[in-house]
């Protein structure tokens, strides 16, 4: 059995993959930092960062948790490496909207968790790559309960 926050942040690099495909850019889930890209005949990636999980409230044995994860887009250098990114990353910004219903789909039985874009972190903000980056941070809050002992 997984915790919520591994399924949300799976749900998460399916839009990841998805839109990766859909733009034919390669997809990572949690790449060494700093990000680049694997090969020289790629140039587009999409990756998922998991930043942590911290709990917020425990009302009842329920717990109420907050987790963080970074999205980024990167583009190799070239002529037109900002405009690509920036076309690559607003692409997933737009899969990530819709993937609020995937997340409500994960357990029907608690309230569905609430994903929103906060911002980055510092030490992400001036991320050094091989090429264009722009990032988007979300912060996901949900319900954690535990099986019985």
């Amino acid at each position: 059995m997984n915790s919520h926050r591994y399924a949300l942040h799976h749900a998460l690099y399916e839009v990841v993959l998805t839109t990766a495909g859909a733009h034919r850019a390669l997809a990572a889930l949690n790449p060494p930092l700093p990000v680049a890209l694997p090969q020289p005949g790629w140039g587009r990636m999409l990756f998922l960062l998991d930043r942590g999980d911290e709990l917020v409230d425990q009302p009842n044995q329920i717990e109420h948790r907050r987790t963080r994860c970074v999205i980024g887009a990167l583009v190799r250098a070239g002529v037109s490496a900002a405009l690509d990114v920036d076309q690559l990353h607003f692409a997933t910004r737009i899969a990530m909207r819709g993937a609020r219903t995937a997340l409500a789909q994960i357990d029907r039985d608690k309230p569905a968790p609430i994903l929103r874009e906060v911002q980055i972190e510092p030490e992400l903000r001036d991320l050094k790559s091989d090429g264009a980056l722009l990032l988007s941070a979300y912060e996901i809050e949900y319900f954690e309960t535990y099986p019985e002992a």
